[in-house]
């Protein structure tokens, strides 16, 4: 049994990009790519991150993909032995992919017959010419169309651009900033976050998020809970 577990949205919550901080303003490097660090902390979250790993097992808990997840120094954590990515696609628990949660979620794409990958090949071919739209893939299990204006008006007209590709009744479409993400609908933190109580028999649970959207659900679990922000369901 796990006493106290901190279940935790790491971007947006306790990493931030350059643009959040002043110039002079203290911060710690968290994340990284081809050598750049990406991400930081402010003192104040490196303080409580800090307290949480010493004192209890913290969980991060990301929309990172695990090879995004591995450019993190919450990954070389030897304190972290558990963790959720993916939103929830994939669980490691003591080291080790969990086969069982990894089992379930490949049936739940088979019945709802889920192919991300050939929606991420379509939404290139659809915006080849516009290279200020960019189309990732998450692992193949979702799917995000990233865009450089900031606003509904912006978001609307992309998403008519693609939404005959859409099943809506097995995919949801999340906006947020100049981003938008294309999920399986069973794809959720929740689910991943209840299955890990579970598992892990834990006790007592503290949460912390930065959206109603993908965090909301998860910190309703928790016993306490930090939260701020917001995201939009289209």
């Amino acid at each position: 049994m796990i006493k106290i577990a901190m279940f935790s949205d790491l971007d947006g919550s306790m990493i931030y990009g350059k643009d959040k901080f002043t110039q002079d303003e203290e911060k710690i490097a968290m994340s990284w790519l081809n050598g750049e660090n990406l991400m930081f902390s402010t003192k104040a979250q490196h303080n409580i991150y800090s307290l949480f790993k010493e004192s209890c097992e913290y969980i991060p808990v990301t929309a990172r993909s695990k090879k995004n997840f591995f450019n993190t120094h919450f990954s070389k954590d030897k304190h972290l032995k558990h963790y959720v990515v993916s939103l929830g696609a994939e669980i490691t628990i003591h080291n080790e992919v969990d086969e069982e949660w990894s089992q379930n979620i490949k049936n739940l794409y088979e019945k709802y017959n889920i192919n991300l990958s050939l929606l991420f090949e379509q939404l290139k071919n659809l915006f080849k010419n516009e290279k200020h739209i960019k189309i990732e893939t998450n692992d193949d299990f979702f799917v995000k169309i990233k865009y450089p204006k900031s606003n509904k008006e912006e978001t609307l007209k992309i998403v008519k651009r693609f939404e005959h590709l859409i099943d809506r009744e097995v995919l949801d479409i999340v906006s947020q900033k100049k981003k938008i993400v294309i999920k399986p609908f069973f794809l959720n933190k929740e689910e991943a976050v209840k299955y890990m109580i579970k598992k892990l028999n834990i006790e007592t649970t503290i949460g912390i998020g930065d959206n109603h959207y993908y965090d909301g659900p998860f910190l309703e679990l928790m016993d306490f809970k930090l939260f701020h922000e917001k995201m939009d369901l289209i």
